[in-house]
């Protein structure tokens, strides 16, 4: 199973979404990200924060397929 920085990352990238997008859009510093995505914090609340974002453009991705 990859971990948590190489899942992120890798949807990250089918969304065309950068780290940067996504620390803006969590409210927090893209450094802060990046420490969460390389495994250099346990962050689980912003961990939570970030599989939730995923889901949901995840899911406004496949209604904009339709």
């Amino acid at each position: 199973m990859e971990d948590f920085g190489a899942h992120v990352r890798s949807e990250l990238e089918k969304r065309n979404i950068s780290q940067r997008e996504l620390a803006k859009d969590l409210d927090i510093s893209a450094p802060y990200l990046s420490d969460i995505l390389n495994n250099h914090r346990n962050a689980p609340l912003q961990k939570r924060k970030i599989l939730t974002y995923l889901k949901k453009t995840r899911n406004l991705n496949a209604k904009e397929e339709k």
